[in-house]
C-alpha cells in the first residue's frame, strides 16, 4: 500500500508532472516519455534533473536524439538523456557550496555512468559535459516530491 501511495504521489507531484507543467520543457518531456525514462523518474528514487529547454533540441548536431535521423538509435538516445539525471536531490545552495568546497569544480555522476563538471561563473552555475559542450542553469530549485529540477540552456552529451 505504501509503495502505491508513493507512486501516486510522484505522478501528481513528482519530477515528471513538474516537467509537464513547464511549456519550455515540452521537447524534453516528449523525449523522456518516448524513451521510457519517465518511468524511472516516477518509481526509482530521488533524482536531480538538468532539463534542457526546447530550443536546445534544435541544434543540428543532436541527430542522436532525432528519431527521424539516419543516426538515431533508441538505446543511444536513452543513454544521452540519462546524462541529464543525477541521483539524489541537489539545490542551488548545495551545488554552490560543494563547488566552492571542491576547489571550483564539482564532478557529478550521471545515471548513464558518465560525469558532469559543475562550475561557478560569477553567480551562475555552468555544467560541462565530457565532449566540450556546456550548459548554463537558467532556472533552479524546482522541487517536486522526488527530487529537483534545474532548467538548462543546452543539451549535454556524453562521449
Amino acid at each position: 500500500m505504501k509503495e502505491q501511495i508513493t507512486i501516486e504521489d510522484n505522478k501528481v507531484h513528482g519530477l515528471v508532472s513538474k516537467i509537464n507543467e513547464k511549456e519550455e520543457l515540452s521537447e524534453f518531456e516528449l523525449q523522456i516519455r518516448e524513451l521510457d525514462i519517465d518511468e524511472c523518474l516516477v518509481n526509482k528514487g530521488v533524482f536531480t534533473v538538468f532539463a534542457p529547454i526546447n530550443e536546445a533540441f534544435e541544434d543540428k548536431n543532436l541527430d542522436i536524439l532525432d528519431n527521424e535521423s539516419d543516426n538515431y538509435n533508441k538505446a543511444e538516445a536513452k543513454t544521452a538523456l540519462k546524462y541529464h539525471l543525477v541521483k539524489n536531490k541537489w539545490t542551488t545552495e548545495k551545488l554552490t557550496s560543494e563547488i566552492i568546497n571542491s576547489g571550483g569544480s564539482l564532478e557529478l555522476t550521471t545515471q548513464n555512468g558518465s560525469s558532469i563538471q559543475a562550475e561557478l561563473d560569477k553567480s551562475a552555475i555552468i555544467l560541462n559535459d565530457n565532449t566540450g559542450h556546456s550548459a548554463r542553469i537558467i532556472t533552479s530549485d524546482i522541487s517536486p516530491s522526488n527530487g529537483s529540477i534545474f532548467i538548462i540552456d543546452n543539451v549535454l552529451l556524453a562521449d
